[in-house]
């Protein structure tokens, strides 16, 4: 895997690639988008740039929200007081 070998940003590029390949194909606004900038984010965090991560999270969290709606049947994790 790239990011074991070459640390967790090493991913970044290619995730953003992947990203740009998900707009085109399903739209900025759907559950494929958010999932992809869901890892962006996950790899920025592992690498230690926060502020990057937590925008990118932020985006994948209203995308995601404003595609499924904040539904009590539809959040996963809803037995979990903690998870929102």
């Amino acid at each position: 895997m790239i990011q074991g070998e070459f640390g967790p940003l090493a991913s970044v590029p290619l995730l953003r690639e992947c990203l740009k390949l998900a707009k085109a194909i399903y739209g900025e606004r759907s559950t494929s988008y958010a999932a992809i900038l869901h890892q962006v984010s996950q790899a920025l965090a592992m690498g230690g740039d926060f502020a990057n991560s937590v925008v990118e999270s932020t985006e994948t969290c209203r995308i995601f929200t404003d595609v499924l709606g904040r539904s009590e049947e539809r959040r996963v994790g809803k037995e979990c007081p903690r998870c929102v």
